[in-house]
């Protein structure tokens, strides 16, 4: 009797054993299928295991420069400006307001990512700001899969990752700098040394709205030159209220005509 009743304490055991040991096989399954599906190739890997330098970079401003050249981000709402005796707009009128020269580089101005086009992911997972969301996403890497508690902490990372793939430009595998700026913040991607352009991501706030220069060398460059190029750049959100408020200076020559 003692021995039947040995066995069924033991049998009881290894249920109620097996019942609460199913959620952490079913986590750690989850996590090795995640690790797998990462790591397929190699340079997917070395992308997402590129963090951000650490500490952000303070870059000073020096914004103290009668004439601006005035460039539009967006719609016209979020601008950019660089000192007129160091930068020229292009001379292709349909690339006035897109293409700026430097004499030693060219930079290439477009829209970059936006709150609305995100909101779908951001949301379930309590983001309201977007740059919180991509530097969370540019932070999270392969060897941080293992350490997550649970499946909803797994599944948030994983929405990171994915994030990360999709955002991240040619480039960001070999350098990727968080810079900030009294009221500017942003990412310089890519190596100028060993790349054939580099990216600069702004991040305008009340916007919501990254504007991005691909900046593309025309001679050797440094990261020396472009933390001068930010610290020279203007940051304006706010559309001007009729088209007298653009000077000659600030518009196409076309424009001005």
């Amino acid at each position: 009797m003692r021995r039947i009743s040995l066995i069924i304490a033991l049998i009881a055991a290894i249920l109620i054993g097996g019942f609460l040991a199913a959620p952490w096989f079913i986590l750690y399954a989850a996590k090795v299928r995640a690790v797998k599906q990462y790591t397929r190739e190699p340079f997917t890997e070395r992308t997402l295991n590129r963090v951000p330098e650490s500490p952000p970079q303070h870059i000073a401003a020096r914004l103290d420069y009668p004439d601006t050249v005035w460039m539009n981000g967006t719609d016209g709402v979020c601008r950019l400006g660089f000192p007129s005796d160091r930068f020229r707009r292009d001379d292709d009128p349909k690339r006035a307001n897109a293409v700026i020269h430097h004499q030693r580089y060219r930079a290439l101005i477009f829209p970059g990512r936006s709150a609305p086009e995100f909101a779908p992911v951001m949301q379930p997972f309590g983001f309201t700001n977007l740059y919180d969301f991509i530097s969370d996403a540019f932070r999270a890497t392969v060897r941080d899969i293992s350490p997550q508690p649970n499946m909803e902490a797994l599944l948030r990372h994983t929405v990171l990752l994915d994030a990360k793939l999709m955002l991240a430009p040619v480039g960001f595998e070999e350098s990727c700098r968080e810079f900030f700026r009294d009221n500017v913040k942003g990412f310089i991607i890519g190596d100028p040394v060993r790349s054939k352009h580099v990216f600069l991501w702004v991040f305008f706030e009340d916007q919501q709205q990254f504007v991005d220069l691909g900046v593309i060398p025309e001679a050797p460059i440094s990261m020396s030159d472009l933390e001068a190029l930010i610290s020279v750049m203007k940051v304006s959100s706010k559309r001007p209220k009729s088209e007298k408020d653009l000077d000659a200076q600030e518009r196409p020559k076309e424009l001005s005509e």
